[in-house]
């Protein structure tokens, strides 16, 4: 058969085969859905919309990472919603009926950012090993603190008492460490106006869902799995006040909505005054950062409000001193002048959050800093386990009950992980911190003022693991992975932007 016959035959082939293929492919896939009209509604559904978005993914190759990125960008308030799967024996351990604990040590879920996950490996996969056109990803020293957090959690599962409570926190961390490694090497300055976006978005979405809440005391623990059994009606009633209630926005807690305004709130007060931005868009950044600080007090929580005050107060005097900021005077003036208006409302409410709330609710915080203090000095290098805080606080507390999470972050740490585990999360926080404000101290570009908001915003978490342990929700938790990458990918964006320029 001549060559020519040869290429003919193959021409007229090609196209039989490829239609051939995707009429056996949408049949095997019929043949493995087929049980799908059997599943409740809510996974039939979910399926269907998977199928849905795998389509429109296969469309989008060519823009497929940017497209995840930008979807990821606007979920990062939904990051709640989603299914956890609580380990088999959860009743067998003390805090079998107050699930809402376990958000705050770690347990292995599904939801939205697990789903972006996956497709960021897939698509870097792709253009690592398929396309060639990026090279493998070199480590650098935020790199090796993360890393020594995960091994904490690794090493600490070993003769912990509950070893599948630490199998699940493990878990629930190592997606956040994936997510941290991805975008640390694939943020990109085009990324940036998007995340911008989806900051105010977010602030946006929360203050309308917090203030019906707040006044009406409907949706709160919107997002709670519903499993979480009596978490829904937790103190949203706030003792000691008049009648309010929290406002939880799209979160778990009142707490954690505080300190996501807390790690918001600072991007749009270094956007309000950015004279690369237009009048318009200074306007509705200055909107923005307005809202997000009415959503704290509408949350009532105490810890977000002193996070909030310490971290925008450091913002506000760098603004002033280092950036020589003069267009921030008048705002202040402004703003102060906002708050005396509002003082008949909103000065007493705080007072009076401050002032009558049970003092109980203080001595049981102190007694857990008492307890958790000397279960780390039993547990020193390696910790109790990591998950197993409440494990270790029913073996230690010597007939004190109450059984909620220490209020504060290092004792948390401390005591699940040991003090591997705290040089680790700080470690990150201090280095990420310290790259993000040699290139923030000065606001000459976009990236330099995301830089420092990034700054204050950690700040903000550091604040805030004062008095809450709320770091490790969802939506907190992927937020704060973001700000450590962003002290990787951030200075990497201002030297690339440098040597164009």
């Amino acid at each position: 058969m001549s060559e020519g016959t040869v290429e003919r035959a193959e021409g007229w082939l090609a196209p039989i085969l490829r239609h051939l293929l995707a009429a056996v492919l949408g049949g095997l896939l019929a043949i493995a859905l087929y049980k799908l009209w059997g599943l409740e509604g809510r996974w039939f559904y979910a399926v269907i919309i998977g199928v849905v978005g795998l389509s429109a993914a296969m469309a989008l190759v060519a823009v497929f990472s940017d497209f995840v990125m930008i979807c990821f960008f606007l979920a990062i308030p939904l990051a709640g919603f989603g299914k956890w799967f609580f380990p088999g024996n959860l009743r067998d351990t003390v805090w079998s009926s107050n699930h809402h604990n376990a958000t705050m040590e770690g347990i292995l879920g599904l939801g939205l950012v697990d789903f972006a996950i996956v497709a960021f490996y897939m698509s870097w996969f792709y253009r690592i090993f398929v396309l060639r056109e990026e090279d493998l990803p070199k480590v650098n020293l935020i790199d090796f603190f993360v890393a020594l957090l995960f091994a904490a959690y690794v090493i600490s599962i070993p003769g912990t008492a509950k070893p599948n409570l630490g199998l699940h926190a493990t878990a629930y961390l190592f997606k956040f460490v994936l997510l941290y490694f991805y975008l640390s090497r694939n943020l990109q300055a085009r990324h940036l106006p998007w995340f911008i976006g989806s900051v105010i978005f977010a602030i946006f979405l929360e203050g309308a869902l917090g203030a019906v809440q707040h006044t009406t005391g409907r949706l709160v623990g919107l997002a709670l799995d519903k499993g979480s059994g009596t978490a829904l009606d937790y103190q949203y009633q706030v003792p000691g006040t008049s009648g309010w209630y929290r406002a939880t926005g799209t979160l778990y807690d009142s707490h954690t909505l505080g300190l996501y305004m807390a790690m918001l709130g600072p991007f749009m007060l270094a956007m309000t005054f950015w004279r690369g931005g237009r009048p318009l868009l200074n306007l509705i950044f200055g909107s923005a950062l307005v809202l997000s600080l009415a959503i704290l007090v509408m949350t009532l929580t105490r810890s977000g409000w002193v996070a909030s005050a310490v971290s925008m107060t450091l913002a506000i005097f760098l603004m002033l001193f280092v950036w020589r900021e003069g267009r921030l005077v008048p705002f202040l003036v402004v703003f102060l002048f906002v708050i005396l208006l509002s003082a008949p409302w909103s000065v007493d409410m705080v007072i009076e959050r401050i002032q009558r709330a049970p003092e109980g609710t203080v001595n049981v915080r102190l007694q857990g800093y008492e307890v958790a203090t000397y279960i780390w000095s039993q547990y020193p290098i390696f910790g109790f386990g990591a998950g197993n805080f409440m494990e270790a606080h029913y073996l230690h507390s010597y007939g004190w009950n109450q059984d909620i999470v220490v209020h504060n972050t290092i004792l948390l740490l401390g005591t699940e992980v040991g003090i591997l585990g705290v040089i680790g999360f700080y470690g990150a926080i201090f280095v990420a911190a310290w790259r993000l404000w040699k290139i923030g101290k000065t606001s000459t570009s976009l990236v330099r003022r995301l830089a420092f908001g990034a700054v204050i915003a950690l700040a903000a978490t550091v604040v805030e693991g004062m008095a809450t342990p709320v770091h490790r929700e969802p939506t907190a938790y992927t937020m704060f992975w973001l700000l450590i990458a962003m002290g990787v990918a951030l200075p990497r964006i201002e030297r690339e932007r440098a040597a164009d320029a």
